[in-house]
């Protein structure tokens, strides 16, 4: 089965998820990737193995989970390291949403994209 898929994008409070919303509600599955970019940097999965790879243990909360805060001052203070993130999170971001997509049985999906082209 052809699943018609269709990006809801924008800035932030531009309503995307009011309209993801009223989708959800009529039954389309929503896919977001801002969940999924949450999910490929849980505690034990090669998203987070690579980070700390690059980044070290001082990414890391006491429980092991990704300091995010720590993440962006490392960001800020080397505003280059911002494309290697990039590589190493957005194609495991890609296959997971790629792989919700499949499991799906419907006909229309919705993806809600943060940012779909940042220029």
């Amino acid at each position: 089965m052809s699943i018609l898929k269709i990006a809801l994008t924008g800035g932030i409070a531009c309503g995307k998820s009011s309209v993801s919303q009223i989708f959800k509600k009529m039954g389309v599955p929503i896919i977001e990737l801002d969940v999924i970019a949450r999910e490929v940097v849980e505690p034990n999965t090669q998203g987070l193995v690579e980070l700390v790879s690059h980044f070290g243990d001082a990414i890391l909360n006491a429980d092991k989970t990704l300091n995010r805060q720590s993440l962006r001052q490392q960001l800020f203070d080397h505003p280059s390291k911002q494309r290697l993130i990039e590589e190493i999170l957005h194609p495991k971001i890609l296959e997971k949403m790629q792989m919700d997509i499949e499991n799906l049985d419907t006909q229309l999906t919705i993806t809600e994209v943060p940012l779909l082209v940042e220029q």
